[in-house]
């Protein structure tokens, strides 16, 4: 199953596989849900939400009266009572209805402390076994987990690998210009920034540790991204 979260972060640009206007609304997912102020996003777009989750304090009017006229779902949590950012709340929402495919579209590019937060989320021991991806235009951000991890963009695609919340050891890749072979990257340090892809598709295998990656221009279907139906 395949998710689609929008957050009410920036969201300039999307990227080249959503063309809502195309299908009607739907574009290779089956559950949309929209962190707050995300709903704004969904309602320019012409996506329908299947949930808005949040305090609700950055929905409009007019996005409000909106949802109401869909007879969409909105889960209101009090600003004061809740300890999950709206983000959160709805990848957890994807998370419980089955998605093993999650985009998110909005999460970077707004409020630093937001940014770094939502790509924390991609940490979260609920998504272990899920395919999860940030969304920036055409840059895709993933969590790459111990094991034999696959991403795809196209030949030529940018490719940075950071490590996250520590070391990353072991780590072998194929199919990118400057391949490691059972190698550590260290935190804290640049080395696995700018790698380029040879082709559609490159393994990074890591024994221990998490790295992100980063993928620009990404095309295709995987790292996340939900494939057209």
């Amino acid at each position: 199953m395949r998710a689609l979260i929008i957050t009410g972060g920036k969201l300039e640009q999307l990227p080249d596989w959503l063309q809502p206007a195309a299908a009607g609304g739907r574009v290779g997912y089956d559950y949309l849900a929209c962190a707050d102020g995300g709903s704004n996003y969904a309602r320019r777009l012409g996506l329908r939400p299947d949930l808005v989750v949040g305090d609700m304090d950055s929905v409009t009017p007019e996005t409000l009266a909106w949802l109401r006229a869909l007879g969409t779902t909105m889960s209101v949590f009090r600003h004061d009572q809740k300890q999950e950012s709206d983000t959160e709340l709805a990848l957890l929402s994807a998370v419980r209805t089955g998605a093993r495919e999650i985009a998110i579209l909005g999460a970077l590019g707004g409020r630093l402390d937001h940014e770094l937060a939502n790509l924390a989320l991609l940490a979260l021991p609920e998504l272990v076994g899920c395919d999860v991806c940030v969304w920036d235009g055409n840059v895709a951000v993933c969590l790459l987990r111990a094991g034999k991890n696959k991403i795809q963009g196209k030949p030529g695609s940018l490719v940075s690998l950071i490590p996250f919340g520590g070391d990353a050891r072991g780590v072998t890749t194929t199919g990118l210009q400057y391949p490691l072979h059972n190698e550590t990257l260290l935190l804290n340090h640049s080395r696995g920034i700018s790698n380029v892809m040879l082709a559609e598709e490159a393994t990074v295998e890591i024994g221990d540790g998490l790295l992100l990656a980063i993928v620009d221009h990404a095309t295709g279907p995987g790292l996340g991204q939900p494939a057209a139906k």
